[in-house]
């Protein structure tokens, strides 16, 4: 396949994946279905704890079975997760969706940028890798840029949240589509190709089991890594619940501004968080395709 033909399906997976119209309005999406903070602090919690759960056993699902196919069950994962949060409004529901939220991002996490990686060292590109990644991410960016106008404008139409979950599902069915163009040679690991036939045919769940472990133990008795690790999810709740407060003070802010004020205040409120989100999409975008200026 053609050098830019595959950067071009690298960007189109980073510029879909970003078609979350409703990643700027979730906290407000959880208060129309009539949730308290405290709830929605325990849905965050919930779907963080079972991300960083279930990221080591994904990471070597990936490893054993292939990484186009971990991303396509990822994809499957986050459509029935959609689903969901598009129709239910009961709470016990809601968790099953975050589970399946975590599944799609602890399969997707990491595994993506591995493919990439793979193939630049396949095509002999590592001396452009940084301009060829931050390209793609730069293409993410604008995706989530996009989806921000996207979804605050079918806010400002409907003047309800709850249903832009449907418009997300064909944007990753797209994205399962992609998927089905990459050279099949992504889909193998390292591991797996320097394996034997008879240990592809027999004893995988032993082989996957043996590699998590050997994993796990290498991760919590080297310092640095269990140290990252638990760092790393501190910081990542943190960020999270400081964006799920973002949403509805922006929207309070809207609603004391003297403008739009013929606009109910759904409306009124996706405007500001629209402009907020997409600016600062864009200011990430911009660095992303800085990248190869200061590699």
């Amino acid at each position: 396949m053609p050098i830019m033909s595959m950067v071009n399906h690298f960007g189109a997976y980073s510029f879909l994946k970003n078609q979350r119209y409703f990643q700027p309005f979730l906290t407000l999406i959880y208060l129309e279905k009539g949730l308290t903070y405290f709830q929605i602090g325990l849905l965050t919690s919930f779907h963080k704890t079972c991300l960083s759960l279930m990221e080591m056993p994904s990471g070597s699902i990936a490893d054993l079975y292939g990484r186009t196919s971990s991303l396509e069950f990822a994809w499957l994962s986050y459509i029935c997760s959609f689903s969901i949060l598009a129709v239910s409004d009961s709470y016990p529901l809601l968790f099953v969706a975050l589970f399946f939220v975590a599944i799609g991002d602890a399969m997707r996490t990491g595994t993506h940028k591995a493919i990439i990686f793979t193939w630049i060292r396949h095509q002999k590109l590592s001396a452009q890798k940084a301009e060829i990644y931050g390209n793609i991410r730069s293409t993410g960016k604008l995706g989530a840029a996009l989806s921000v106008v996207i979804g605050s404008v079918l806010v400002f139409w409907s003047g309800k949240y709850s249903h832009i979950f449907w418009m997300t599902i064909p944007a990753y069915i797209l994205g399962l589509l992609n998927f089905m163009c990459y050279p099949s040679y992504l889909n193998k690991s390292v591991i797996i190709s320097l394996k034997s036939d008879v240990s592809r045919q027999s004893g995988r769940i032993r082989e996957f089991v043996g590699h998590f472990i050997e994993c796990m133990n290498i991760s919590w008795k080297n310092v640095r890594i269990r140290t990252l690790l638990m760092e790393s999810v501190v910081f990542d709740l943190m960020i999270s619940l400081g964006r799920m407060y973002l949403q509805p003070i922006l929207k309070e802010t809207a609603l004391i501004l003297p403008i739009f004020t013929s606009f109910d205040e759904t409306r009124r409120g996706s405007l500001l968080i629209g402009l907020v989100y997409f600016l600062l999409h864009l200011g990430s975008a911009f660095a992303s395709s800085q990248t190869k200026f200061v590699s």
